[in-house]
């Protein structure tokens, strides 16, 4: 085999690399942010609080029938839960991380495969009183 060759069977063989789609993942001005009258965000030191019925959503491009990891640090003192869900579009097919009450930062993971014919996601952080950070969606693979 010449060097060539084996130079050219090395490359085709390269995993190619998996581009973070949540842009501020720790957050900042990528996120839409809904506080009705008894709701508030706030964002600092790159976390995310959330009390009432505030939220915070994003929308990211994706590829149809791909494998992605989902991931999130939260903590949720007391006896509240919140929840990280990403909603498929233009299915409406929805996939959610539930997230019990913890006074820990607890790590979360979940795999998820878009549904053929996707073009966009949405995902979307709520619950009351929780704290969120570190919230990632990365391809795998295709399906």
């Amino acid at each position: 085999m010449t060097i060539k060759e084996l130079f050219s069977e090395q490359t085709s063989h390269q995993v190619e690399p998996r581009e973070e789609l949540i842009k501020d993942s720790d957050f900042g001005r990528h996120w839409e942010v809904y506080t009705p009258l008894n709701g508030t965000v706030y964002f600092v030191r790159g976390h995310c609080f959330i009390a009432g019925e505030g939220r915070i959503e994003q929308e990211f491009p994706v590829a149809q029938d791909t494998r992605y990891r989902l991931s999130l640090l939260a903590q949720m003192p007391g006896n509240v839960a919140g929840a990280l869900t990403v909603v498929w579009q233009p299915s409406g097919k929805i996939e959610t991380i539930a997230i019990p009450p913890s006074d820990i930062w607890t790590r979360y993971e979940k795999e998820t495969v878009s549904p053929v014919g996707t073009t966009s996601g949405r995902v979307v952080l709520s619950g009351a009183h929780s704290k969120y950070d570190d919230v990632s969606l990365r391809p795998i693979s295709k399906a």
